[in-house]
């Protein structure tokens, strides 16, 4: 595992931070603004092919482009960057940017996609963008029909193809968020700060029917595995320990 502290000012090396959606990236993009700064290029609008049901409307289109092209023009100059943050999958940038390290966030599946539902299922203005969102609207689709969707199953798994976990510089674990974050100041080498949560929304799995539980758990199984081997993980490099639980 390399060292954050050391990449932060490597010349060629870069930071790429996946964030998958509902594990706490929105809130984690504020951590590194203020680390990173300017040098920061958050990259967003990337997702859609990974989550899309079924194909986007024009409009979906049109702000797709514009927002990828907003992207683009307002990134640092890429000899500049020291980090990326956003929506894509680990092959978008690996050309552009051979020497780096990978950090990423997960969460445990069930909630990731109570998370994702309970956003989709209640922002209206996501309609607009997102084709999920469109189609849990318009039918006004349950969690359980959400969760058979192509586009809601196993998505930290799709995020982080082809990256291995082992190689990983970070792991974040949503549930332990605020151990996991005390240990990536530790291992990038600043001093801890406050960061407002953004984004926060109720997943609570106590309510939910067991049998609703399991049949999302069995849905997400590549993500379950994935994420119980993060979590070990996790607890390997001191991160969390069996305490936290």
């Amino acid at each position: 595992m390399q060292n954050l502290g050391i990449i932060m000012i490597g010349h060629q090396h870069v930071v790429i931070s996946i964030h998958i959606p509902k594990t706490g990236g929105t809130t984690f993009a504020e951590v590194l603004k203020k680390i990173y700064g300017n040098t920061l290029w958050l990259d967003y609008g990337h997702c859609y092919t990974i989550t899309d049901f079924g194909s986007p409307t024009l409009p979906m289109q049109f702000f797709r482009l514009s927002r990828r092209l907003n992207t683009w023009l307002n990134r640092p100059k890429l000899r500049r960057i020291r980090c990326i943050h956003g929506h894509f999958s680990m092959s978008r940038h690996l050309s552009r940017f051979p020497n780096h390290s990978t950090i990423t966030w997960l969460r445990h599946p069930v909630q990731r996609v109570i998370s994702a539902y309970t956003e989709l299922s209640s922002v209206p203005h996501k309609t607009k963008r997102n084709t999920l969102a469109q189609l849990v609207q318009t039918r006004g689709l349950t969690l359980e029909e959400f969760a058979h969707l192509e586009g809601a199953r196993n998505i930290m798994s799709k995020f982080l193809r082809g990256v291995d976990i082992e190689d990983l510089a970070f792991i974040g674990i949503q549930e332990y968020y605020d151990l996991c974050l005390k240990n990536f100041f530790k291992i990038i080498g600043v001093n801890p700060f406050e960061v407002r949560k953004f984004n926060v929304r109720s997943s609570d799995t106590r309510n939910i029917d067991k049998s609703v539980f399991n049949e999302i758990l069995s849905l997400n199984e590549l993500d379950a595995t994935l994420y119980q081997k993060c979590l070990r993980l996790a607890k390997d490099r001191g991160y969390i320990s069996m305490s936290d639980e």
